[in-house]
């Protein structure tokens, strides 16, 4: 009986060491992009692209990714165009480097700029104010030398009050 005993105690403490060390997958959820079909090109404007769908599954614990190219080459900009303008307060983004993260109104117009530093990396950062009448949301390479791994991307939409 003893034995049987000391037999179930070391199943249970691996199950419990198993489950403290699996790969963690973290879900964000309410996400604009969850789920949706990104692009990556050399501009938002671009007519030749390849579409992207691991920035935006939702399955961070794969460590699957993409990349962004250097500047200098044709698939530096991953963009998502949604089919209404949208208000975003937040973002989430995993990345191995900075990178810009672009919002566009619907006239293709520039209407905010972050600069995406890896001590942002996997947290929920609140922009420093709402951006409304957003078309468009592109993430931008800023690196000359290599590639950019983007591991998951995500922007939240602003509570109206409504």
């Amino acid at each position: 009986m003893r034995k049987v005993w000391k037999m179930v105690g070391s199943a249970a403490f691996f199950s419990l060491l198993a489950v403290m060390f699996q790969a963690k997958t973290y879900a964000y959820t309410d996400g604009l992009l969850d789920g949706k079909t990104m692009f990556r090109g050399s501009s938002v404007t671009s007519s030749t692209y390849e579409e992207v769908t691991k920035w935006t599954d939702n399955n961070i614990g794969s460590r699957s990714y993409e990349v962004l190219t250097p500047v200098q080459s044709l698939k530096n900009v991953g963009w998502h165009t949604f089919s209404e303008p949208v208000s975003i307060d937040s973002f989430m983004l995993m990345a191995n480097d900075k990178l810009d993260i672009v919002f566009y109104n619907e006239a293709n117009e520039v209407v905010y700029t972050h600069v995406f530093g890896i001590s942002e990396n996997h947290t929920r950062v609140n922009l420093p104010q709402v951006i409304d009448h957003v078309k468009t949301v592109a993430l931008i390479s800023i690196n000359t030398d290599y590639r950019t791994a983007i591991y998951e991307f995500e922007v939240y939409g602003a509570q109206t009050g409504e």
